[in-house]
């Protein structure tokens, strides 16, 4: 698929311009990522972060992982819904995930968990939240996962907010 961009000649100071750009790659080049399908999420990779750091998902409900060179998706060991199974992504590949098991999801990218490169999925609606993310945290806190105790504050936040409404 390409794009065509009209730039008007005064705002270049030229005679006339088209530019174009070749979405089917755009990923691959750092530009803007392909579209997802209705429906679906996105989440990109952003330098060491991930964008964006928390969200809440259906049951079911596809994530498309973008920009991901030079990262990759690992659900963290103790983080995840009971039933929920291991997730470890190839590293620099585009991923599309979707979980079945209501609850708390923590992921990280692997070689950039030390920056603290991760997130957190709800998925589905768990009637106790609240008590699911401080299990977490004390249990974070126990193993010393810094990690999992910065991103559960970012979740706090982003519950606060949907609270507010």
């Amino acid at each position: 698929m390409r794009a065509i961009l009209l730039v008007p000649l005064a705002t270049l100071g030229l005679l006339g311009a088209v530019l174009t750009f070749d979405l089917r790659n755009a990923s691959a080049h750092g530009d803007i990522p392909p579209p997802v399908p209705t429906g679906s999420r996105l989440i990109t990779a952003k330098q060491a972060s991930f964008d964006p750091i928390t969200m809440f998902v259906d049951a079911g409900q596809t994530i498309y992982f973008r920009k991901m060179s030079g990262h990759n998706f690992e659900t963290v060991d103790g983080y995840v819904p009971e039933g929920q199974e291991k997730i470890y992504t190839d590293l620099g590949k585009d991923v599309e995930l979707a979980f079945d098991v209501p609850g708390i999801v923590v992921y990280k990218c692997t070689p950039h968990w030390g920056a603290v490169m991760g997130g957190i999925l709800v998925v589905g609606d768990p009637p106790n939240l609240k008590d699911l993310v401080e299990e977490y945290r004390e249990k974070a806190e126990s193993d010393n996962e810094n990690g999992v105790l910065s991103l559960l504050e970012v979740l706090d936040e982003h519950i606060m907010d949907r609270e507010l409404g």
